[in-house]
């Protein structure tokens, strides 16, 4: 690559190129105040970006760019005050167009000196209102999610791609009683000791959800200190965020102790409740079963004294005996119904 020869610069503080240089700013508003704040200076920046003209613009006090908040409170003079003390200030506020409308701006004041000597002042300010927008609508975005997060009953975790803690929910600071400062950046199997370093959950992270954006009702039992023994399902999703080409991890988890108990203690009283039935079915069996000979007792000797006393009973006598057998036969029947049912 040839040597560029600088043999015969144009002198840097040529009036000529100034004036170029700050004429060809047009996306920037560039002007001079005297040491009061009076404007001394215009660009094509100021037309285009506030609507004055050259003639409307110069002689103005610099306050007339301040929203009547500010004016109020008068930032104008604090802005040169901070100026003089430190040789710049920065400018980065609302501000006003000639016809009211409001911009957002990111500028900067300089404290221009010769020999110590207070010149006056340069303005440099940028429009920069549909990135503070942007950012605007970014931050309600988040502190909308975020509020959805928070009203959420089940804990949850959002992790970087190294497993480390981004943030967490009220729920999950709350079920676990951790604080925020205690676990942000903190790696995932650290926390609380060692707490939530989980077999399961490992397989969950490192094995399962590489091979895929999404895991629903993975069960972890575990046994937390100063929280007990939990089970729970864990949903793992994976988030790409385009923004800074980073990933994140959502991790959320819904504590079903008090169900898995319950499940639990109906699965034991399903199993006593059969056992206790095979128990009153063979009671019932041996009850029958010994009770048929004591009736077929009971039906044989009624019908053998009617027998031998004919004619000595009367016919009441004989109706008593056939109740006594025909009820003797009915209980033989029933005795006999649980072992047809076996």
């Amino acid at each position: 690559m040839a040597t560029i020869s600088c043999k015969h610069p144009v002198k840097a503080d040529h009036p000529y190129l100034y004036e170029l240089l700050v004429s060809e700013l047009t996306d920037f508003v560039v002007f001079l105040t005297d040491p009061n704040g009076c404007i001394a200076s215009w660009n094509p920046g100021v037309q285009r970006i506030l609507g004055y003209t050259e003639e409307e613009w110069i002689g103005q006090s610099a306050e007339i760019l301040f929203t009547p908040e500010d004016r109020s409170q008068d930032q104008a003079q604090k802005e040169m005050k901070t100026a003089l003390r430190d040789g710049r200030a920065a400018d980065v506020r609302w501000h006003m167009r000639k016809d009211g409308s409001r911009f957002y701006v990111e500028g900067t004041m300089v404290a221009l000196r010769d020999n110590g000597h207070l010149l006056g002042f340069s303005k440099v300010m940028r429009d920069v209102t549909e990135r503070q927008k942007r950012e605007l609508e970014l931050q309600d975005a988040v502190a909308y999610a975020e509020s959805i997060i928070n009203a959420m009953r089940e804990p949850l975790l959002v992790l970087d791609a190294e497993l480390r803690v981004r943030s967490a929910n009220r729920s999950f600071y709350q079920m676990f009683q951790v604080s925020p400062e205690t676990i942000k950046n903190q790696f995932l199997y650290e926390l609380g000791h060692g707490q939530w370093n989980i077999s399961p959950l490992r397989a969950l992270l490192e094995n399962v959800l590489p091979r895929q954006a999404a895991v629903e009702d993975f069960k972890v039992e575990h046994q937390f200190p100063h929280v007990g023994r939990k089970t729970m399902l864990f949903n793992a999703r994976k988030l790409w965020r385009e923004g800074n080409h980073t990933e994140l991890i959502l991790l959320v988890m819904e504590d079903i102790t008090e169900r898995h108990e319950a499940e639990q203690e109906r699965e034991r009283l399903t199993r006593e409740l059969k056992l206790s039935n095979e128990d009153l079915t063979q009671f019932a069996h041996m009850a029958a079963h010994d009770l048929q000979s004591p009736l077929r007792g009971v039906a044989s000797f009624a019908q053998l004294l009617s027998r031998r006393a004919g004619t000595k009973l009367d016919s009441q006598e004989q109706e008593w005996i056939g109740y006594i057998v025909d009820n003797a036969r009915r209980m033989g029947e029933l005795a006999q119904l649980p072992q047809l049912k076996r």
